[in-house]
């Protein structure tokens, strides 16, 4: 098996998906598994370990665009990246807040939206828009 494939270097792969993997364990309540996850045994968790993993990938994918194509080409893959990687979180939380409003109304339970924070949004929705676009809400 080759560690390394197309340019895609498994090696990252791997512990990011072994840091995902921790992160899910450490958001388990009372998780016996979780007593061994990095968070227990070290100065960090494992969320760090996969920012960390995330920015090496991204180090090596347009590391290599500006060798062989130049900055200014990696600069525009980046920011290409980084507007669809906006465009993202920002749908998601659109359907994130459109999902707990509906919930809130289909069960009856008000609360569901002070619960997760978007009671902001609620009461004052031009404000919230305004602080959600520079992902500030």
């Amino acid at each position: 098996m080759q560690l390394v494939r197309d340019g895609r270097d498994l090696r990252v792969d791997f512990f990011r998906g072994i840091a995902l993997f921790c992160i899910f364990l450490d958001h388990i309540p009372h998780d016996t598994l979780a007593r061994f996850t990095v968070r227990n045994l070290a100065l960090n968790d494992a969320t760090e370990i996969f920012i960390l993993l995330a920015g090496f990938a991204a180090a090596l994918v347009y590391g290599r665009k500006m060798d062989r194509a130049g900055p200014l080409s990696a600069s525009a893959d980046m920011l290409k990246r980084a507007w669809t990687l906006y465009i993202a979180h920002i749908f998601l939380f659109v359907l994130f807040a459109a999902q707990v409003a509906l919930a809130a109304i289909w069960f009856a339970r008000p609360q569901y939206i002070s619960g997760v924070g978007i009671d902001h949004l609620v009461a004052k929705p031009l404000s919230a828009i305004i602080e959600a676009v520079p992902l500030l809400y």
